[in-house]
């Protein structure tokens, strides 16, 4: 079976009575531990590997008699006939049979190699298996000091009865309540609580087949950004940056402060102040040019995540940039300063990387366009990468 369908056999009514067997011993066995029966269900079957794909095998037990030589199992389906029979010493056996309806029986065979007894047909089932397939999760983050925590999972054969957990450091944590959507495509978990961390998704179905996605994170959500970074200017247009045909000193400092208010499974939204200073000098035949170019803006800012570490941001606004300081100095003869104030508006991409705990690393560009008196109106852009802390 290649295409990721298998068999499980889910055995009912398992434990036989013989005649001659000791009541007793039947209700001791009756009465194990939860967890004994369900080790004993994880072991009615296990995948084997074959040349033509994933084979199922099923196993099927039966309580033993210390006087029996040998055991004669026999499978039935109903109004099909016999569809399996063994002879075996062991009081258990392995088959592997198409998902139905089928019963069992087991003939007991004294050490005179006689039949002595036979128990009375037991039912059970063999159920289609199916691969399990996450697509999406949300949320990405979560942090549990908010209280119950509900994630949504989207994909393919998500069983209502699979076996659903997180995984981190070796260790599951099962949710209080897993439901799946009669389709498959749609599960919830519920956690009242998690320990800070990284966490991997596993689910495994009843048939065996399991499916892992790594991405959840349970910390804390930062609502607040600090960053400090180089960012110096190139120029695109306008007669601002005319004389400036190469840059001696392009130096460029700009701090950047975020709020995040909105939150969910489609990223972060929030708004971020920006100040950014640059100085810029150029030097053309005996005569140098300087000037000092700054902005203060005011953007609205996206984030979306694409790991624990790894964010997107794209944002865009306005503000007030300034011209301060433009001069021509020809050595004897240095021209008046020169200062304009101006709206402006921009728009940018950054990619955010956390490297530890809750500091971070940014690298990206804004485009910026000044609505001066310049009928070019100048734009630029200002490329910046710097280092940054949340809270």
């Amino acid at each position: 079976m290649a295409n990721k369908t298998g068999l499980l056999a889910v055995m009912f009514c398992s434990l036989l009575f013989f005649p001659g067997i000791n009541v007793q011993r039947v209700n001791a066995q009756e009465s194990a531990s939860a967890q004994e029966k369900a080790s004993a269900q994880e072991s009615a079957y296990y995948v084997k590997e074959t040349f033509d794909g994933v084979e199922f095998v099923q196993r099927l037990s039966w309580p033993g008699d210390e006087n029996a030589f040998q055991y004669e199992l026999i499978i039935e389906q109903p109004e099909q006939g016999e569809a399996y029979r063994t002879i075996t010493k062991f009081t258990f056996a392995e088959f592997s049979l198409p998902p139905g309806n089928y019963r069992y029986r087991v003939v007991v065979y004294n050490l005179l190699r006689q039949p002595e007894s036979v128990s009375a047909w037991k039912a059970f089932t063999i159920l289609p298996a199916l691969q399990p397939e996450i697509t999406a999760f949300s949320p990405r983050f979560f942090d549990p000091r908010q209280g119950q925590i509900t994630i949504t999972i989207e994909g393919q054969n998500l069983l209502p009865d699979a076996e659903v957990s997180l995984e981190r450091k070796g260790i599951s944590w099962p949710p209080r309540l897993y439901q799946a959507d009669p389709s498959g495509e749609r599960a919830v978990l519920v956690y009242d609580e998690l320990p800070l961390g990284a966490y991997t998704i596993r689910i495994k179905n009843p048939g065996g087949f399991e499916t892992s996605r790594r991405g959840f994170e349970a910390g804390a959500v930062y609502r607040f950004q600090l960053l400090f970074a180089y960012a110096p200017v190139l120029p695109l247009g306008g007669y601002l940056f005319r004389p400036f045909d190469n840059f001696i000193y392009p130096a460029g400092a700009q701090m950047r402060a975020a709020g995040f208010f909105l939150q969910g499974s489609w990223g972060s939204l929030g708004a971020e102040t920006v100040v950014s200073w640059a100085y810029l000098k150029d030097r053309q035949n005996s005569a140098a040019i300087t000037a000092h170019v700054g902005e203060a803006g005011l953007n609205i800012l996206y984030r979306w995540n694409f790991n624990p570490r790894l964010a997107l941001k794209a944002r865009v606004g306005g503000g007030l940039a300034a011209v301060v300081n433009l001069s021509f100095d020809f050595g004897i003869i240095k021209s008046p300063a020169y200062h304009t104030f101006s709206l402006m508006a921009e728009g940018g991409l950054s990619l955010e990387w956390r490297f530890y705990r809750a500091f971070y690393a940014e690298l990206g560009a804004d485009y910026i366009r000044v609505f001066s008196k310049d009928t070019a109106r100048p734009s630029y852009l200002r490329p910046f990468a710097g280092l940054g802390w949340q809270f």
